[in-house]
């Protein structure tokens, strides 16, 4: 009875994978079911239990190239419309990796699945007098064939699936083959996730056959097997690079607009949305003005705040200094005209595409030290804007999302852009710097996928604040733990800096004298940038409670300033000074991205926190260049105002972290003689690892032990 049930359970989950991951129409049995297929797939179930793994790997060659070319003739003869006009041609890779240029995985498929013609781009050595294919493109390849002389390794081939579709962003999904020596086992990814059919015995070869007829022919049942908006990559023969024509996303009926020569920027992993970005000129330079920047990224359909929709609201009355600029946003399409949805579960993934038309380089490229201070300047100043005018919040800065020396896309028309009625005070108009950015701004603020809108419904704003969201690098240490900060310092609060001299002069002058009064704190501590300042009894009584029952997170706007701060600390710790040589390994490196959480003695702590409690001559020794120790009083001023959880303070203006930030940057930006030229491009650290919490740390070590010992070395000689 078991036996049976286990047989119906079997052909039901395989039924169902065959139903709703691959396409089983129009294949007749004889294609698969021949003496010739017969006898290809019993030589190399013998050659699977005993032979070396060049023997196996011949084997499934011959095997899937035969079905290969059976299920080719059978649909040509059909006059059946393919995808591609040549065949599928199965190649043994098992010696050569496959590197996609901007991600650091190299893995070896022992097979790989590509539509071989003439314009197919191998590359060739020669071994033993006979030419064999050194490595295949990636940016060609189909689908991959794993083989597992055990058991199969899921974690492993979801890897290899995420890498697949990390390297061909124009796939909308991957299959994976593993073979074995009992059986095949099919694999489906996409950017919702991934489903495997149990061990398939290889006396039924049908799931194999509507495999490679999956491939040929696009899958018609809500997902498609490739974009048609983005065209197969190619090599452009005047600079080298892989570029692709890409589109707007719209249907063919809604007369897309198309760009070419797209080059990769970015590549994200599959499960942070899968975003791929590229950068598309008419002269394919990177220096051209006539530019666009292309976003590609996965969501749930019924998201609340989509990044096209804020970035609208942010420009609507204008164009905001400092924030990237939008020129066409919306879903991917299918052929059909509808969206393309990736999954059947009750939350739609969806492709959305952004065209943008700004660009800017990375802080860690700045050519001074002041240079990169002024951008943060300015970040500070356009989040503020946007969040008191728009009412838009971030929530995601990190030095990924600011960057610096913005450039923004000519108009097509030639007209002047229209800035917002009330623009953000920048930092070149106070210092009356000789060269800025034609918006004023020094920054440029992008990535707007996880903002919210303060304008919208208040209890789902409030619902939606509750979710910790950002870089775990940068976030801010209450997001990170999840819950409001209970430790010593939780309440330390420090009042609002005063200016002196030229910097009161400049910030009255370009803030108002009624500003600068607003958030000065009363003598005798009554009250802390410009809010009330409760009894200390009282605090101790808040904090006493929030360490027996942990207050769960809400973010604030103090939180997105304090991520400036990790992203300007960060920053200064990773530049190097112009003339100075990298550190082979720099004991600062401790205090750079510690961002783990641990907890100790009931209560929730994040390790940034010991950063925060650094004196002037700590930060100068422990964490700068020596020649960046003047910016040890900065970052200690900062630090100190930073530090407290401002979550127990009834505070009226939720600006006030980012007020105190500014003073105490205009102040040292102000007096700030020597600019620090720096080496652009080039971290003080030669070699960047992660910092890993002590348990993780000591378990890569002992890894890195196990890839050394006798059973690990005979494994890699069994896999070569």
């Amino acid at each position: 009875m078991e036996m049976h049930t286990h047989i119906i359970y079997f052909d039901m989950v395989l039924d169902l994978f065959m139903d709703h991951r691959l396409n089983r129409s129009g294949l007749r049995r004889g294609t698969w079911d021949c003496p010739e297929i017969q006898r290809l797939t019993q030589t190399f179930q013998t050659t699977s239990h005993h032979g070396t793994i060049e023997e196996i790997c011949r084997g499934a060659y011959l095997l899937l190239n035969a079905l290969s070319l059976r299920i080719h003739h059978f649909l040509t003869n059909q006059s059946t419309p393919l995808r591609h006009r040549h065949p599928l041609r199965f190649l043994d890779h098992h010696r050569n990796p496959l590197v996609h240029p901007h991600k650091s995985f190299a893995h070896y498929p022992h097979l790989v699945g590509i539509f071989a013609g003439k314009e197919t781009q191998f590359q060739y050595v020669q071994s033993r007098g006979r030419r064999s294919i050194h490595s295949a493109p990636y940016y060609q390849v189909e689908t991959v064939v794993e083989w597992h002389p055990e058991s199969v390794n899921s974690e492993h081939i979801g890897r290899l699936g995420r890498d697949h579709l990390s390297a061909r962003p124009d796939l909308p999904l991957a299959y994976v083959l593993s073979l074995s020596p009992g059986g095949y086992y099919l694999t489906w990814l996409d950017a919702s996730g991934g489903e495997s059919t149990p061990l398939i015995p290889y006396s039924n070869l049908e799931p194999l056959a509507y495999y490679i007829h999956t491939l040929y022919k696009p899958y018609a049942r809500g997902v498609p097997l490739f974009d048609p908006s983005i065209r197969v990559p190619t090599r452009c023969p005047k600079t080298g690079d892989i570029v692709q024509r890409i589109s707007d996303g719209r249907h063919e009926m809604e007369h897309p607009i198309w760009y070419s020569r797209c080059k990769e920027i970015y590549t994200g992993v599959l499960e942070d949305k899968r975003t791929t970005v590229w950068h598309s000129s008419k002269s394919g330079r990177d220096d051209d003005n006539d530019f666009v920047i292309i976003k590609d990224v996965y969501q749930v359909h019924n998201k609340r705040y989509d990044e096209g929709d804020i970035l609208r609201t942010i420009h609507e009355y204008g164009v905001v200094p400092g924030v990237v600029r939008l020129v066409h946003a919306g879903s991917v399409t299918r052929e059909d005209g509808q969206p393309m949805v990736l999954s059947w579960s009750h939350d739609h993934v969806v492709r959305k595409r952004l065209v943008l038309g700004s660009k800017g380089s990375k802080l860690s490229d700045a050519k001074t030290m002041k240079d990169a201070l002024m951008a943060i300047y300015d970040a500070l100043e356009v989040s503020r804007a946007l969040y008191e005018q728009a009412g838009i919040d971030h929530r995601d800065l990190s030095p990924n999302n600011v960057l610096m020396y913005p450039k923004h896309r000519k108009s097509d028309k030639g007209e002047k852009e229209i800035l917002m009625k009330d623009p953000p005070t920048c930092i070149g108009e106070i210092l009356k710097l000789e060269s800025t950015p034609e918006d004023g701004a020094q920054c440029l603020i992008i990535d707007f996928d996880g903002a919210t809108d303060m304008c919208d419904e208040k209890a789902y704003v409030s619902q939606y604040r509750q979710i910790p969201f950002g870089t775990k690098a940068f976030a801010s240490r209450s997001a990170v733990v999840g819950c409001r900060l209970t430790d010593a310092y939780a309440t330390s609060y420090v009042p609002m800096p005063k200016l002196e001299g030229k910097a009161r002069k400049l910030y009255v002058a370009h803030y108002g004298k009624g500003t600068y009064l607003n958030y000065l704190d009363k003598p005798g501590g009554k009250t802390i940038h410009g809010g009330i300042n409760p009894r200390k009894i009282w605090l101790e009584h808040r904090l006493n409670e929030a360490r027996a029952v942990p207050i769960p997170f809400e973010h604030k706007f103090h939180h997105d300033a304090e991520s400036l701060f990790w992203i300007l600390y960060s920053t200064c710790v990773e530049a190097l000074p112009q003339g100075e040589d990298p550190e082979l390994s720099p004991d600062y490196y401790d205090w750079l991205l510690a961002f783990f959480q641990q907890s100790r003695e009931g209560e929730i702590l994040d390790i940034r926190s010991s950063i925060l409690n650094f004196s002037v001559e700590e930060f100068q020794k422990r964490c700068l260049h020596s020649k960046l120790a003047s910016l040890g009083p900065l970052l200690h001023a900062l630090a100190q105002q930073v530090r407290p959880e401002y979550a127990y303070l009834p505070i009226v203006n939720e600006s006030h972290l980012h007020e105190a930030m500014r003073r105490i940057l205009l102040d040292f930006l102000v007096k700030m003689e020597d600019p620090i030229p720096l080496t652009p491009g080039q971290l003080r650290s030669r070699t960047v690892h992660p910092i890993l919490p002590p348990r993780q740390a000591k378990r890569k070590r002992n890894d890195d032990i196990e890839e050394n010992t006798p059973k690990a070395k005979k494994t890699r000689t069994r896999r070569k």
